[in-house]
């Protein structure tokens, strides 16, 4: 038998809360909070209001992703730099690269959150589990328009033109 759950108190709760809506995973704020993941998971489904402030938080969590990337798209502040050597000015990969990398993992991480971010492919998360065991399934259905595959003209060898 395992240590008992630490009890959440209201200071937690809110923590917990803010903490998802910036966009923290429940590992993260497990730790910052001394608990295991487990706990947090716990937690998170203590009761149908937590479950709801969770989900609620998520939602609003998304909405502040997809801000926070236009955002970085919309910055071209670091886009241009002068190069040392010969004084022209260039593109900046490395950061035109990083912000794309965040562009895409913002979007990402909205679209677990709040399905109307994703792409046109739906998602289903159903996690369950029992004593203490969390497991975790993920659907990921394509678009229906991505199902009409156009059939690729073959080049016929036969038939050469060039005679």
């Amino acid at each position: 038998m395992g240590r008992p759950v630490k009890v959440l108190g209201k200071r937690d709760r809110d923590k917990i809360l803010n903490r998802i809506l910036k966009g923290w995973s429940l590992a993260r704020i497990g730790k910052d909070l001394g608990v295991s993941t487990v706990t947090m998971f716990k937690w998170c489904h203590i009761d149908e209001a937590m479950e709801a402030d969770v989900a609620q938080a998520r939602i609003d969590s998304a909405l502040l992703m997809v801000e926070k990337a236009q955002d970085i798209a919309d910055d071209d502040s670091r886009d241009l730099m002068v190069d040392p050597g010969t004084g022209k000015i260039m593109i900046n990969t490395s950061t035109t690269t990083r912000d794309k990398m965040r562009i895409n993992q913002l979007n990402k991480r909205a679209a677990i959150n709040d399905a109307k971010y994703g792409d046109k492919s739906s998602m289903d998360f159903n996690v369950g589990g029992n004593e203490g065991f969390l497991g975790l399934s993920i659907t990921f259905t394509p678009p229906e328009d991505s199902l009409n595959i156009l059939p690729v003209e073959e080049d016929n060898k036969d038939n050469n033109d060039d005679d």
